[in-house]
């Protein structure tokens, strides 16, 4: 247990600490990208969302489920990528309003509660409260980020952090590894995977950590977080390979990549590896 935490202070007083440090955290992330509420659409965003009669509503619902995530006209018919619960948050913003000051604002609320998660999560891994506000406000402010939350197309990544982080944080918990906690983590790891293909490889990591973490409460390594996580990805694997007729590694229809070319495109596919382009800066900026 960390200090601070020792029982010395009253129980509403504790409370009102942990308040002022999310509310400090989160104040921090929303200001640093309040101004993103203001931007355009911008370079994906104009294919991902205007130009995409998936978002607007002119095909059935379940066709968010059956199609690849870059599914717009200027796309083509194939597509690796298989995205459907950022399809289906830009459908529902679309329905709500179709500006891109209502999607800009989503993202910042997501990369907001995210930034709570990750103090909540350093809190349970023991850091002080100092510490963990240092952690989250680093996350905050890292410059890698901007992309992902700028840009509206940058929803796959904060989407996806934020449903790991509330697995990671269930999983960091000091209680039980329960069938239900392990089923929320089912979901929430699924529903990453939904969102981004990096999903499939964090949390696994994410997992094994967890059961590591376990082994020094319990004396023995514990399995039950490696399974749900791995139930999960298995899941979406199946409906993966169900819309995009394959893993979604064919450069095109009716290619064929040899398996070490296969096997590159993939870990392409989960690298974290993106390059930043600091012209975004600019670009994103309302004109």
């Amino acid at each position: 247990m960390s200090s601070g935490d020792n029982g010395s202070s009253p129980p509403h007083a504790s409370v009102v600490r942990r308040v002022v440090w999310l509310a400090l955290v989160m104040g921090l992330a929303a200001a640093a990208y309040v101004r993103t509420i203001g931007f355009s659409y911008v370079w994906d965003d104009v294919t991902l969302l205007p130009a995409n009669p998936v978002v607007r509503g002119e095909t059935p619902f379940w066709q968010i489920f059956t199609t690849h995530y870059a599914s717009g006209p200027e796309a083509g018919s194939q597509g690796w990528m298989y995205r459907p619960l950022v399809l289906l948050s830009f459908r529902w913003g679309w329905a709500l309003s179709p500006s891109p000051t209502w999607a800009h604002a989503v993202n910042v609320l997501l990369h907001v509660l995210t930034t709570a998660l990750a103090w909540a999560i350093a809190r349970r891994l023991g850091a002080s409260r100092m510490a963990a506000g240092l952690a989250a406000a680093g996350f905050a402010l890292f410059p890698a980020n901007l992309e992902a939350v700028a840009w509206v197309s940058g929803r796959t990544d904060v989407l996806a952090t934020f449903f790991l982080g509330g697995a990671l944080l269930l999983l960091t918990s000091h209680a039980a590894l329960s069938p239900p906690r392990m089923f929320a983590v089912f979901l929430l790891v699924a529903a990453a995977c939904l969102c981004k293909e990096n999903a499939f490889l964090v949390a696994p990591i994410v997992a094994l950590s967890a059961g590591l973490g376990a082994r020094q409460t319990t004396g023995r390594f514990t399995i039950r977080p490696l399974v749900s996580v791995l139930a999960a990805a298995a899941a979406v694997a199946i409906l993966r390979v169900r819309a995009l007729g394959g893993l979604g590694l064919q450069p095109q229809q009716g290619a064929r990549l040899d398996l070490g070319t296969q096997v590159a495109r993939l870990g392409e596919q989960l690298s974290f590896a993106h390059g930043f382009d600091p012209r975004a800066v600019m670009t994103v900026a309302p004109a």
